[in-house]
């Protein structure tokens, strides 16, 4: 929600502590203390959750559409998985994207490359294939979510497709 369109600095804000604390928690999430990683990770999720007050973005459209309870599909997984190619062919703030790799540790980078990166020891498929999203699938996101949250048919394809 950092990213989409809207001006909301309130929500903004609680979107950056979100991150700020996955950040820092996520690469001891082995030696904290379980009490203490839960903790932060539902401060975490509980600003992220707020922060959508701004608006939904292209990632969790995209995994809202892809996702088919019956049939397993869950959207973390999914928006996991299609995270960095949104990133990449996504119409971003410049600022917003600095401000996001300074906070991961990675600016000046790729901001699609850099959160693959910080996202890659979690345990969750790069591939849609993997999860069980069918390629018939694919289309039928495209053409449904086309003029949505900034989404045309060709940007679906462009980033659905090659992770596949």
């Amino acid at each position: 929600s950092y990213l989409a369109l809207a001006y909301n600095p309130t929500a903004d804000g609680m979107a950056l502590d979100a991150l700020i604390r996955c950040v820092a928690n996520f690469p001891n999430i082995s030696t904290t203390r379980e009490l203490d990683l839960l903790r932060e990770v539902m401060a975490a999720s509980l600003n992220a959750a707020l922060s959508q007050e701004k608006g939904v973005g292209p990632t969790l459209t995209l995994a809202a559409a892809l996702a088919d309870p019956n049939a397993g599909l869950q959207e973390p997984e999914l928006a996991h998985a299609i995270l960095p190619r949104v990133l990449k062919f996504g119409a971003l703030d410049e600022k917003k994207v600095e401000t996001i790799l300074k906070l991961i540790g990675a600016p000046g980078q790729n901001i699609d490359v850099a959160l693959a990166h910080l996202m890659a020891p979690m345990p969750f498929s790069k591939k849609l294939s993997d999860l069980g999203v069918g390629v018939e699938t694919l289309g039928h996101v495209a053409e449904r979510l086309n003029g949505q949250a900034g989404l045309t048919t060709e940007m679906v394809h462009k980033m659905l497709d090659p992770i596949y």
